[in-house]
């Protein structure tokens, strides 16, 4: 069940963020995001899909291993944990979960920013009374 859920979440995570990834540089580059708003969106939003391809590709990997290696890998565990794809997967796991806890931290203090701001615009001016002296 555990190999199943490896292909199943991997190969759809995998295309799909690689396909927003595209979307979102293709329009970066074209300058359709005319506003800054809508820019540092584009980009938190490219950033999220770029981790969560990171996290898909390691799914992907690890169950393309889990297949070559389903039978001999009690005998051969210590040569897979010293290999240079166990540390390359390891690496591609870390960067994109640490790329997307970034970027959507990044995104929420972004829309706590954002929402201050329309929360004060919003507000009325009090106006405060003043004496002159003459």
């Amino acid at each position: 069940v555990l190999q199943a859920f490896g292909w199943l979440i991997g190969i759809p995570a995998t295309l799909m963020n690689g396909f927003m990834i595209l979307r979102n540089l293709a329009g970066l580059i074209k300058g359709e995001n005319s506003s800054a708003v809508s820019l540092c969106i584009a980009c938190l939003v490219t950033l999220i899909a770029l981790g969560d391809f990171c996290v898909g590709l390691y799914l992907v990997c690890i169950s393309v291993e889990n297949v070559a290696r389903r039978e001999g890998f009690c005998k051969n565990e210590q040569d897979w944990k010293t290999s240079r794809s166990c540390e390359f997967y390891g690496v591609i796991s870390t960067f994109g979960s640490e790329l997307s806890v970034f970027a959507m931290t990044s995104l929420s203090v972004y829309r706590a920013f954002v929402m201050r701001r329309l929360d004060n615009a919003q507000r009325p001016k009090k106006k405060v009374p003043t004496a002159t002296l003459r």
